[in-house]
């Protein structure tokens, strides 16, 4: 991931390779990728993979997380910054178990509808402000070069 990042390049982001998940997961997480893709015209496969570096300039933290973390890709990508994608490995979960598939329930159950929900709103809440933001990112780097 270090020697992918500099040359414009911001974000280095990992693409799962779903080894371990099941098919349900694996579906939701692959249709979610999709959609985010679609809506933000990205190339990057896996937005919401764990594994990331960034860029100091990339990584502000007064607003890299407003939108939450699932959609730190998105956004950073309406602020117009470059990215890769690097193929990474899963390994089996040690510790602990996924919330969304708790109980072998699909999204953990009801439980969980409330964090789809959140989520979801935050969705479409970065795709009304992407404008805004990007504007933020110019307005940043314009203050940047004039100092």
């Amino acid at each position: 991931m270090i020697d992918l990042i500099g040359d414009g390049v911001d974000l280095v982001n990992g693409n799962r390779d779903y080894n371990g998940y099941g098919a349900s997961r694996t579906a939701f997480s692959k249709l979610y990728n999709r959609l985010v893709s679609l809506f933000f015209q990205m190339e990057l496969k896996d937005s919401n993979c764990g594994v990331k570096m960034l860029t100091r300039r990339a990584a502000d933290p007064n607003s890299l997380f407003h939108y939450g973390l699932p959609l730190m890709v998105p956004l950073l990508k309406v602020r117009g910054f470059k990215s890769r994608e690097l193929d990474v490995a899963l390994h089996e979960r040690k510790n602990g178990e996924s919330k969304y598939f708790e109980n072998g329930r699909f999204l953990g159950g009801p439980k969980n509808l409330w964090d789809l929900t959140y989520h979801s709103i935050m969705l479409f809440s970065l795709l009304a402000h992407a404008p805004i933001e990007s504007r933020r990112q110019k307005t940043r780097l314009d203050k940047t070069v004039s100092s």
